[in-house]
């Protein structure tokens, strides 16, 4: 187990806005984890960040990480994929790709963790997390440890019953095919060529603040009432993709979170249209 006091944001998320939190506590091993639900009873679970503002002065007093270490992918007989929930999308493209397994290079190039993925049901190019998972390992506040069927967890559109229940995703299983190695290399390598040419991954940013309305774009909303590539102070949505909001340099919680709610104010006076947050607002 490793507790670091006074952790920099700019150190957790990619919005790297700025301020510290009082403390972060990562772990590697099930007995590590029950023995962190023994003594702490508030907390917020954190993946790489790469879907979270949270704010310096939160009165969340710890947040809680899985260890990479804690389970690295691993491939099962049957094409499994087997990987602990702090793994990167990264770490696990380079199993795949080794492995010559394929059906999870929707999410190359997002700078995300596993257990996030599965936690909010990520999906891209019209594909899921719901569709390639097979059985996902999560610790209760208690510390019942529990494999939950894919229909257990209500998956929905960016949704699952991890986002409510007590539960700490620690491990996931995946359902792939085989293919042949450089097909799967190949193929990641299109799919991140594209998400480098549509969405600004290099900038400072959470990805897609805003969930798609039904039959409708969010980005497209933003850019109609004239935010796309506007900025405002230090934080502004991109002028590459207008669902994605940036630090600009400087940046804080309360400027994105002002231009968030700014934002959503404006296309419902426009549109008549509810903008709901992707972006986990840790306050």
């Amino acid at each position: 187990m490793q507790i670091r006091s006074e952790v920099p944001i700019s150190s957790l998320t990619t919005f790297q806005n700025e301020g510290t939190v009082r403390e972060v506590v990562s772990v590697d091993t099930l007995a590590d984890l029950r023995s962190f639900l023994e003594t702490h009873r508030v907390f917020s679970i954190l993946g790489k960040g790469s879907n979270t503002l949270i704010n310096p002065e939160t009165s969340i007093p710890t947040f809680l990480q899985i260890s990479p270490q804690w389970l690295p992918p691993e491939v099962r007989p049957g094409n499994r994929l087997l990987a602990g929930a702090g793994c990167t999308v990264h770490q696990v493209m380079k199993a795949c790709a080794t492995a010559g397994l394929t059906g999870l290079e929707f999410a190359a190039g997002v700078p995300a963790s596993i257990g996030g993925m599965v936690a909010m049901n990520f999906g891209c190019y019209g594909r899921d997390v719901s569709q390639v998972v097979t059985r996902v390992q999560v610790v209760t506040f208690s510390g019942e440890d529990l494999w939950l069927a894919p229909e257990e967890l209500g998956f929905g559109y960016r949704h699952s019953r991890v986002q409510t229940e007590p539960w700490i995703v620690v491990a996931a299983e995946f359902q792939l095919e085989s293919a042949d190695m450089d097909t799967v290399k190949a193929t990641q390598a299109r799919f991140v060529a594209d998400r480098l040419a549509k969405q600004p991954l290099r900038a400072r940013t959470f990805g897609s603040t805003f969930k798609n309305p039904p039959n409708q774009y969010a980005g497209a909303l933003i850019e109609s009432i004239g935010f796309k590539g506007k900025p405002v102070g230090a934080v502004g949505f991109s002028a590459q993709h207008a669902n994605f909001l940036e630090n600009l340099g400087g940046g804080t919680f309360d400027a994105a979170l002002h231009l968030i709610e700014t934002v959503q104010a404006q296309v419902w006076a426009t549109h008549q249209v509810v903008l709901e947050t992707e972006v986990k607002l840790v306050r």
